[in-house]
């Protein structure tokens, strides 16, 4: 039986990110093991992280580290926000087998099979040339690209079906950001503003209805700019009438929509939809609070 662990820190979206990744590794064959009461050991561990503030960078590393001490044997696999930001600070921490930033998590299906390769082979896998800008990513290592996050969008996975254990479940459906605020390095580690497609979305959100979920959270990286990519053809009131009549859901909220980029018909619309929670939160800066 092959066993995983997995660590999410930060965001909604992160953790929406882990999800769809465990579904990945679930499909592979691997058990789940709860990360915070299970002492036993890993075949796979994966690390899902954060950047937005240096605290995040460090606890990022000490997670890391800890993975590698804890679980020697295991396969340690680091992916997120901090490996966007400072690959090669990650790459340089021994015990680590493979980084991958934010847009390559669509591929997480390819990266299991380069490791179930190395694995029933007994060979160990070939790193980058010296040239090469990322060394412990086995894709890249095979055709090596320059990755600049700004000038890239986004990429979805193929979504989540469930969520496991927990009686909601988070849709992506937007990611990155486009406003590029002089304090935020979100738009580096998370690319340009981008916009899930409606029925992609209404997809998932049958497929989670079809689980047993009964409540969604709409979530996303700059969840209020959605649409602004496409003409804004479309908000995210409109996503909210296209799954609020899927049979099974009977809960929809939003995580954080900023006030500069609320729809000024959201609220009217929301009324007239009584699956929708009547109530919002939106992000403040720390120094704000």
């Amino acid at each position: 039986m092959k066993t995983a662990k997995l660590i999410t820190m930060g965001c909604k979206v992160n953790q929406y990110d882990t999800q769809s990744m465990r579904e990945t590794l679930r499909r592979n064959g691997y058990t789940i093991v709860d990360n915070e009461t299970s002492q036993q050991q890993a075949d796979l561990y994966l690390i899902n992280t954060c950047t937005v503030t240096n605290a995040a960078d460090q606890k990022a590393r000490q997670a890391i580290r800890r993975a590698i001490r804890q679980h020697p044997n295991a396969k340690v696999l680091v992916t997120g926000c901090y490996a966007e930001s400072d690959r090669e600070a990650i790459e340089e921490i021994p015990g680590v087998t493979f980084v991958f930033g934010n847009r390559e998590k669509a591929d997480f299906q390819q990266y299991l099979d380069v490791l179930h390769t190395e694995t029933a082979s007994g060979a160990r896998l070939e790193t980058a040339p010296a040239e090469a800008p990322h060394t412990l990513n086995p894709l890249l290592a095979i055709e090596p690209v320059q990755h600049d996050a700004v000038r890239e969008h986004a990429r979805f996975s193929k979504g989540v079906s469930d969520a496991g254990k927990r009686t909601r479940a988070l849709i992506k459906v937007q990611d990155g950001c486009s406003a590029f605020c002089t304090y935020c390095i979100i738009p580096y580690v998370r690319g340009r503003m981008t916009s899930r497609p409606l029925n992609d979305i209404a997809d998932e959100a049958h497929r989670i209805a079809d689980s047993g979920i009964k409540e969604v959270v709409i979530t996303g990286v700059h969840l209020g700019a959605y649409g602004v990519d496409t003409d804004r053809e479309k908000d995210i009131a409109d996503i909210l009438e296209h799954i609020h009549d899927i049979g099974g859901i009977e809960r929809i909220r939003f995580s954080s929509i900023e006030p500069m980029y609320f729809p000024d018909t959201l609220g009217e619309r929301m009324a007239a939809l009584p699956k929708c929670m009547p109530h919002f939160s939106s992000p403040t800066p720390s120094r704000f609070r």
